[in-house]
């Protein structure tokens, strides 16, 4: 009896025909796959809909703590935002990335007054 590639049993050969087709993995093992690659692509459509916001520098505190609201332990986050800076940051940071992590992170740190 021939054994399946994915999950290593051995099982008949009427295990291994998936949409009339014969594979050297499981119809189960093949099921389960197509369900996963399914709800992947389900997730990416849904992410790219997802709105984009643009917010401000001083903004990041406020809405970080905003998403964490009333999450429940073990969710799952996701989020896209954009910072637009203005001419007064830009021109004091220049194109100094490490600069202007520093200056996200001191931001988020003081609006949860954590140091």
């Amino acid at each position: 009896m021939p054994t399946c590639t994915s999950c290593n049993h051995i099982l008949p050969p009427e295990a291994f025909i998936y949409k009339n087709k014969s594979y050297k993995t499981c119809a189960k093992c093949k099921t389960s796959r197509a369900k996963k690659k399914n709800s992947e692509k389900a997730a990416d459509t849904n992410s790219e809909k997802a709105s984009i916001e643009i917010i401000t520098i001083d903004e990041i505190s406020d809405y970080i703590s905003n998403m964490l609201d009333g999450l429940e332990y073990d969710t799952a986050l996701f989020s896209t935002f954009y910072i637009k800076l203005d001419k007064i940051i830009l021109n004091a940071v220049g194109v100094d990335v490490r600069v202007m992590a520093k200056l996200i992170i001191d931001e988020i740190e003081e609006g949860d007054d954590f140091k």
